[in-house]
């Protein structure tokens, strides 16, 4: 947190939409991106350089064109590479992704190439049971020219009831920092406000955190809060 103030917000997440048409609410200046029957991600131009859309993919192509709907609106592109959950899982985009990382590293590499500078590229991942794999699978992210890696400290088979191994993250954040490369760790899980924030940072070192809101409709946005 910057002077008590949120700096980034996460939009989650769009699945390969490559067919939403936007269009300009004149009358207020937001931004409504439809799909067939609703809206799928709404915006306004004074959020963007805040905004980072996040979505999942299975696929380098398709990633692409998805980035390329919303860019003129976005600030960055985040991969889910963590979603537990059987409809993205399925077809090979969340957390399968982690045991397929010739796959999860194609896409931000095909990302960070195809956006322009100024649209950072970063990944959501979740640790692997083994701390080596982890790190192993870290260093190959960190290879595709990320601006930032958040971890969500549980597995894939973890869920929001199981506690977060918080205490994995302080070595995966001293191995990005070795990296030097300059990217941001974000820590996930079991962070639902400020004192939550100010624990996970004594037990990881100093890195950003997100907290998890749930909004009226089930779709999920999580703000990111840098320490």
């Amino acid at each position: 947190m910057q002077n008590g103030k949120l700096t980034v917000c996460y939009q989650i997440h769009c699945v390969n939409s490559v067919s939403l048409i936007a269009l300009l609410l004149v009358s207020t200046g937001v931004i409504s991106y439809n799909g067939v029957s609703r809206a799928i991600f709404t915006t306004h131009p004074i959020e963007r350089r805040y905004l980072i859309y996040q979505i999942g993919s299975a696929d380098p192509e398709l990633a692409v064109e998805a980035a390329r709907v919303v860019m003129n609106d976005v600030s960055g592109i985040d991969l889910n590479c963590g979603c537990p959950k059987p409809f993205s899982t399925h077809a090979g985009m969340g957390a399968a992704l982690l045991t397929n990382p010739d796959v999860l590293c194609a896409i931000l590499l095909a990302l960070r190439k195809a956006m322009p500078p100024e649209i950072t590229v970063s990944a959501k991942i979740r640790l692997l049971p083994s701390q080596e794999d982890t790190l192993r699978l870290v260093e190959r992210i960190c290879e595709t020219g990320i601006s930032a890696l958040t971890v969500h400290c549980r597995t894939r088979n973890m869920r929001d009831r199981d506690r977060a191994t918080i205490e994995r993250l302080r070595e995966i954040v001293e191995f990005v920092e070795g990296l030097g490369k300059g990217i941001a760790v974000i820590e996930n899980g079991d962070c639902l406000g400020w004192e939550d924030a100010k624990r996970v940072r004594e037990v990881t070192g100093k890195l950003s955190h997100f907290i998890f809101l749930l909004d009226d409709s089930s779709r999920s946005t999580q703000e990111h809060i840098p320490s």
